[in-house]
C-alpha cells in the first residue's frame, strides 16, 4: 500500500508537468504593408497603427525540452496611411481583425539563468480576416470584405517559474501568412508580436 501510495505520488508530479493553460496578451507592431488593387489599378504600401492581441492556448510537454501548443487568437489593429505608387502619400482609415488557430511546437533549453528558461518555436494554421479600406485621397477605392488562408509564425522568448504550477511568458513572435483579398484589394500581411503571458500546469495527464 505504501508503495502504491508512493508510485501515485510520483505519477501526480509528473503529470503536473505534462499539459498546461496559457494565456497570452500582444502588441504587435506592422511593417509596411504591400498592396495591389485591381478596380483602378493602383498599388503601393499601407502603414497600420500599433494593434492589440489576445490568445489562448492549451500545451501538453512530450519530452522536457519540447512541448506542442494548441492556440486561438485575436488581432486587432487600424490602418494609418497609404502611399501610392507615383501619386503620393494620404490618411486612411479602416482596420483589420484577424482570428487564429495555430499549432506551434516549441524547444525550452536545458539552461536556465536566475530561474529563467529561453525558449524558441514555430507554428502553422489558419487566419480568418475582416477588414475595411476607407479611402480618404480619392485615388483608391473603399473596400470591407474577408478573407483566409494560412498563416506561420517562428519566434522564442523566455519562462519564468512563479511557482511550482505557474509561468510568466515573455515572447516575440514574427506572423506572416497568405495575401489578404479585400475586394479588389491584394495585402501582404505580416506582423512583429510582442507578448506577455502565464501558463498554469494542469494537475492531470
Amino acid at each position: 500500500m505504501v508503495l502504491m501510495a508512493l508510485t501515485g505520488t510520483l505519477a501526480c508530479a509528473q503529470a503536473s508537468k505534462r499539459i498546461y493553460f496559457a494565456g497570452y496578451a500582444g502588441l504587435n507592431v506592422f511593417p509596411a504593408i504591400a498592396f495591389d488593387e485591381s478596380l483602378v489599378g493602383t498599388s503601393g504600401e499601407i502603414s497600420m497603427e500599433k494593434g492589440y492581441g489576445f490568445a489562448g492556448a492549451i500545451g501538453f510537454k512530450l519530452t522536457p525540452q519540447v512541448r506542442i501548443e494548441g492556440e486561438l487568437s485575436y488581432l486587432n489593429s487600424n490602418m494609418d496611411g497609404i502611399s501610392l505608387d507615383g501619386i503620393g502619400s494620404f490618411g486612411l482609415g479602416g482596420n483589420i481583425e484577424t482570428k487564429l488557430a495555430m499549432l506551434n511546437v516549441y524547444y525550452d533549453f536545458d539552461f536556465t539563468w536566475k530561474k529563467v528558461r529561453p525558449f524558441v518555436g514555430a507554428g502553422i494554421g489558419y487566419a480568418w480576416h475582416e477588414g475595411e479600406v476607407d479611402d480618404v485621397s480619392g485615388f483608391a477605392v473603399d473596400s470591407a470584405d474577408e478573407s483566409s488562408g494560412y498563416a506561420w509564425q517562428v519566434g522564442g522568448g523566455a519562462r519564468y517559474p512563479i511557482s511550482d504550477t505557474l509561468n510568466l511568458i515573455g515572447a516575440y513572435r514574427y506572423l506572416d501568412g497568405a495575401d489578404i483579398s479585400f475586394d479588389g484589394y491584394d495585402i501582404d500581411y505580416g506582423t512583429h508580436e510582442f507578448r506577455l503571458g502565464l501558463s498554469w500546469d494542469l494537475p492531470f495527464e
